[in-house]
């Protein structure tokens, strides 16, 4: 039996889209499920719709935005500059 490479791929939880796993860190972020199109968006759309990289929202002494919102880390770190959305 010859060896099958096979297609692993992951898909984005809010668009769907499927990355594969050389896309893992780059496109897609492993800690949400999110792919960064999708933080680009959200980062553009009004904070009564998702506070997504908001500086006028974002509080990390806010219980909500410091152990409750699922993208704390990430926002944090567009805020802070570590993860570029801009293409």
């Amino acid at each position: 039996m010859g060896s099958r490479e096979v297609a692993v791929t992951i898909p984005c939880a809010i668009c769907g889209k499927c990355y594969g796993l050389k896309r893992v860190g780059y496109e897609w972020i492993a800690s949400t499920g999110v792919c960064l199109p999708c933080y680009r968006i959200g980062a553009k759309m009004p904070d009564t719709q998702w506070c997504f990289a908001s500086e006028s929202v974002y509080d990390p002494h806010d219980p909500i935005c410091a152990k409750k919102c699922p993208d704390r880390k990430v926002c944090r770190d567009v805020l802070k500059g570590r993860i570029v959305l801009e293409e």
